[in-house]
């Protein structure tokens, strides 16, 4: 399968990619690599470019190792996924909170309108059926987040049950007045249910801000999302890696084998101040129309402008100084990108 399509169905089925690619003047070449070897490699890096201390790696993954070629190893993770059990004008809003936040929201409930992108327009996919058939729909891991936020007492018993019989996901939350969550978690703890478990749960869900409004208990709840996503480790926050970007992907995918003069940049390294990390993608097709960005301005433009004249299989490594760009647009950035151009096979 080629690379981008291999990559896009690993993301569409809620697994992490990577790949290692190699550019020369024979050509490029790329094999896939395991995804947790690729994250360890890249951690603490600013830059997806490989050199001679990793031609160990190189070697056995795509021998032999060409100390004058370049090396690019990209780790592609999926977004993380918001599984919202439950649809209401709650629902609604945080759908459209947590999709601005880069969550791919799943939105589950009994009635055929809540459950649908009429009423839920910003949920990546809908799903309509009995609380008492989620786990025929979805399959709660370890790296979800789940809300539940349904109508009633009933339901939340029977929705909290199945979100606590499987793997944990990373954050549970569950709507509801603490006599409510009290008395579902008694009722479950009776059932068996082990306390750790039902400790884990975040409820009342959200932070407390005095939220009122269905928008304003969105924000509460779509602010615990972020402080649970950006959970402190001794004392230090933890920086998430960017996930992919799903369009630029799904257009990557869609152009392989064919091209048509495009050009794919992709930001291989930074150093200081930057707009973008390293790993933002955007494309240049054969007009100059672009998609996605690699962080705008005077070094954007430039960047287009090298990929515009780039040769048919050809690449570039080009590496642009953004502390005049910065001063000229305004911007807070004032390092360097170094950006990886090369034409869409």
């Amino acid at each position: 399968m080629p690379t981008c399509k291999r990559i896009l169905s690993d993301l569409e089925n809620g697994q992490p990619a990577a790949v290692l690619s190699r550019h020369s003047k024979a050509g490029k070449a790329s094999v896939p690599v395991d995804a947790s070897e690729a994250q360890e490699i890249l951690s603490g890096r600013a830059s997806l470019l490989l050199s001679q201390d990793d031609a160990q790696f190189i070697e056995r993954l795509l021998p032999p190792y060409d100390p004058e070629a370049l090396y690019l190893l990209e780790a592609h993770l999926p977004k993380p996924r918001l599984v919202i059990l439950g649809c209401g004008h709650i629902a609604t809003a945080l759908c459209k909170v947590a999709s601005l936040l880069g969550f791919a929201v799943w939105a589950y409930d009994d009635r055929p309108y809540f459950a649908s992108k009429v009423f839920l327009p910003d949920a990546a996919k809908t799903i309509c059926d009995g609380f008492g058939k989620i786990g025929s729909h979805i399959k709660i891991n370890s790296g979800d987040y789940v809300a539940i936020m349904t109508r009633g007492h009933r339901h939340d018993n029977e929705v909290l049950g199945f979100a606590l019989s499987g793997e944990m996901p990373f954050y549970l939350g569950m709507v509801g007045s603490k006599k409510r969550v009290l008395s579902v978690k008694t009722e479950l703890a009776e059932s068996g249910v082990p306390k750790e478990r039902l400790d884990a749960l975040h409820a009342p869900i959200g932070l407390e801000i005095n939220s009122v409004t269905p928008e304003e208990i969105a924000v509460s709840i779509a602010a615990e999302l972020i402080k649970t996503k950006r959970a402190a480790t001794g004392g230090k926050k933890v920086r998430i890696d960017n996930y992919a970007d799903m369009d630029i992907i799904t257009r990557l995918a869609s152009l392989e084998g064919k091209g048509g003069g495009c050009a794919c940049l992709t930001v291989a390294r930074t150093i200081g101040s930057a707009p973008r990390e390293a790993g933002a993608k955007m494309i240049v097709d054969a007009s100059g129309q672009t998609h996605g960005t690699i962080g705008g301005g005077c070094m954007e433009a430039e960047a287009i402008a090298i990929a515009r004249s780039l040769p048919p299989e050809g690449y570039v490594l080009a590496s642009l100084d953004l502390s005049g760009s910065a001063e000229e647009d305004g911007m807070a950035c004032g390092g360097r990108m170094d950006i990886l151009i090369e034409r869409v096979e």
